[in-house]
């Protein structure tokens, strides 16, 4: 309790201490992290409690199996050895203190599905609404945010200026030290790499603007599945693209498949001149709920492929679409 307790006061978090699973009911379902320490170990306690997230188990001897059987009852989200572990809880715990962002993500069930266009015009709708915005470009596959949002001549920080050994600045420099068009920020790869930084250092740089954002999008990768893991865990919610063809409905059957039990999936469609399935097949297929039919514009994938920002598109029936997806998420 010492160590745990140590954590949190570095993290900014205050405690409410129970020293039970039952005295802990009334409290569970409003904190904002709950730690569960193994010897705490009740079945009757375990089934009357509601699933949540934030809850992490502790434990002085993970070669046990108590640790790991409370964690399965409790769906916890970590189990953490405070003996050996304990920057890791400080890190959970920093997560839960600074994150005040709503965090979106965005990954494509198949290529060419549009992912990284939809992510960069949620951004934008974002900030269209008011909402301070970062676009967070986690794709090394895409073509870059910088590019779809017309910043990428625009000087700020990218990917390969941050330090993995101090990490990401503060929440408060970090958004303005970005490329920004007004209220909308982006933090992607520098034009003369492709490789993506530490899967750890995206993760907290995510963590630092969550202090100062409003709206945080991420652009997930497809092919990367560490690094897609890592931020998934983040999310509040992942928006799956998919083409309503067979390919692109097969080929997003593994990627909802591995993402199904760690997030909150909703569908959105893509329909194009020719397409064998209509949404609802689809949403039937992946058994997920669809959220959006988006409209199919090839004029704004040309103007992409011209080099154009997708800022000059702001009265698209993509980005009307859009905003509805922001407006819903942000209430």
């Amino acid at each position: 309790m010492d160590d745990v307790r140590r954590c949190a006061i570095a993290a900014g978090i205050e405690t409410d201490e129970v020293s039970s699973l039952s005295q802990a009911r009334s409290r569970w379902s409003t904190a904002d992290v709950v730690v569960v320490g193994d010897d705490q170990i009740n079945d009757r306690a375990c089934g009357s409690l509601p699933a949540r997230a934030g809850v992490l188990v502790v434990s002085r001897d993970l070669s046990d199996s108590s640790p790991w059987r409370l964690a399965v009852m409790l769906g916890a989200e970590h189990v953490v050895d405070v003996g050996s572990q304990l920057s890791d809880l400080l890190d959970r715990f920093t997560v839960r203190a600074s994150a005040q962002a709503t965090v979106l993500a965005v990954a494509g069930g198949s290529g060419g599905a549009g992912a990284s266009v939809t992510a960069a015009v949620l951004a934008m709708s974002g900030s269209m609404l008011g909402h301070q915005t970062a676009l967070c470009d986690a794709d090394p596959e895409s073509a870059g945010a910088d590019l779809l949002l017309g910043l990428d001549e625009t000087p700020g920080l990218r990917w390969n200026h941050l330090n993995p050994a101090s990490g990401s600045p503060p929440g408060d420099r970090l958004f303005t030290s970005l490329p920004r068009m007004g209220d909308c920020a982006v933090i992607t790869r520098d034009r003369s790499t492709q490789a993506m930084p530490d899967p750890s250092l995206i993760r907290s740089t995510i963590h630092a603007l969550g202090a100062s954002a409003d709206l945080i999008v991420i652009d997930l990768p497809r092919s990367d599945r560490e690094l897609r893991d890592e931020l998934i865990a983040v999310c509040d919610l992942v928006f799956v693209v998919v083409t309503c063809d067979l390919r692109g409905a097969t080929s997003a059957m593994n990627l909802v498949a591995s993402i199904r039990d760690r997030a909150d999936i909703r569908l959105l469609t893509r329909s194009r001149a020719g397409d064998s399935l209509d949404p609802d097949d689809v949403a039937n297929w992946l058994d997920l709920p669809l959220v959006s039919a988006l409209p199919n514009e090839p004029g704004i994938i040309s103007a992409v492929d011209r080099g154009e920002s997708i800022c000059r598109h702001r009265r698209s029936r993509l980005a009307a679409t859009c905003v509805e997806l922001v407006r819903g998420v942000m209430r």
